[in-house]
């Protein structure tokens, strides 16, 4: 087992300064609960630096409950930072404001104003659009995915279409659930070019997938990478969907060629982007297994090679996929966040967010907030 003084210092191996983390923001939401019951009441928003663990915004977001019933649970429309920007929705009960605030705390600022319900919602990487899932007011009914322009003119236009499933070729039980209610998840891709929306018939239909070709405006239908209604990432000619371990040693990605049909196992968990943008995946060991370095590999399965090595724990801070909750945060291509861990003499840990640069093991130290559940015993 090893163990450090516990008056030591972790010494990041890159100078300060190889990263400007007062230009890189963290978000969180801070869930608040009933002082009484515990049960959830409300959610709100905390954006800051990677520089400071105090937030620069911290403030409730208006949430209104759904009219109609979705298989599907109501979460905070919360995206970024991309930019130097958050994105968050406020929703009053009669419309759907899409906001932004930047990292400093400045603003937010209301891009737009949509009359129906804000389901979910993606930041372009460039920072100048949103991609809203919006559903009818009333009904749940799904209206397609719009773009919305940030810091220009208001504008708001419908890019993708509804989800639709070919009823007549599904049998049993997955036909009856085909219905114009989906559960839906977004991706972009790093360039920005591809939107990829994943939709699946609720409470236990078919997954159907399209990607919209943001540079020509044509939509492709293709394949789901399984059924299990997660996506995690698109580009490179790749979209990946659910990551599971095999072994206690070998955790893989299931995820398609484009085009194509066949789910294929990526090796790899969890995808990460090069210096130049360009998916690849890492690998760390399973999570019954004490994980003291990782390893990048190309998504051929070529090319890999030793990133990192730690006397102590290294686990990713894995920002995307189904169960995630936590810090998002932005860092460069060619950099990601992983939280090192020590076991001090005094029996503690010690955990220090840092970001390793994928070209050479370099890393900094991050410095994330410890912001807890509002209410319920935790004030």
């Amino acid at each position: 087992m090893v163990t450090i003084d516990p008056f030591a210092t972790p010494d990041p191996s890159l100078p300060p300064g190889t990263l400007d983390l007062s230009a890189l923001g963290w978000q969180t939401v801070v869930q608040e609960l009933d002082p009484q019951t515990s049960e959830l009441i409300g959610h709100w928003l905390a954006v800051g630096a990677l520089d400071n663990a105090e937030p620069a915004w911290f403030e409730r977001l208006i949430q209104t409950p759904w009219r109609f019933d979705l298989f599907a649970t109501q979460e905070p429309v919360v995206d970024g930072p991309e930019s130097g920007q958050v994105l968050f929705v406020s929703d009053d009960g009669s419309s759907s404001t899409v906001y932004v605030i930047g990292i400093d705390g400045s603003g937010p600022e209301p891009m737009q104003t949509l009359p129906g319900v804000a389901y979910t919602a993606r930041l372009s990487p460039d920072g100048l659009a949103a991609y809203v899932v919006v559903l009818d007011r009333d009904t749940g009914r799904d209206l397609g995915v719009w773009r919305v322009r940030l810091h220009g003119a208001p504008l708001a236009q419908a890019v993708m279409p509804p989800p639709s499933v070919d009823r007549a070729a599904l049998r049993g039980g997955n036909r009856l659930a085909a219905t114009t209610r989906f559960v839906r998840k977004l991706q972009i891709s790093a360039d920005g070019s591809q939107v990829a929306r994943l939709a699946c018939g609720e409470p236990y239909g078919v997954c159907v997938l399209d990607v919209l070709n943001v540079i020509d405006g044509t939509i492709a239908s293709n394949e789901p990478p399984g059924q299990s209604g997660d996506l995690t990432a698109i580009g490179d000619g790749v979209i990946l969907g659910i990551d599971y371990c095999i072994t206690a040693t070998r955790c893989v990605t299931d995820g398609i060629d484009v085009p194509g049909t066949e789910v294929r196992q990526f090796p790899g968990w969890p995808p990460a982007l090069d210096q130049d943008g360009h998916l690849l995946l890492l690998q760390f060991p399973g999570p019954t297994r004490v994980t003291r370095s990782f390893v990048s590999t190309l998504l051929d399965g070529s090319g890999t090679r030793l990133v990192f090595v730690t006397d102590g724990y290294v686990r990713p801070i894995y920002q995307e996929g189904i169960d995630f909750v936590g810090v998002r945060m932005e860092l460069p291509w060619g950099w990601v966040a992983v939280n090192l861990e020590w076991l001090m003499d005094d029996g503690e840990y010690r955990v220090v967010p840092a970001a390793v640069r994928l070209a050479d093991g370099g890393w900094v130290v991050l410095t994330l907030p410890e912001i807890y559940p509002i209410g319920g015993g935790h004030d």
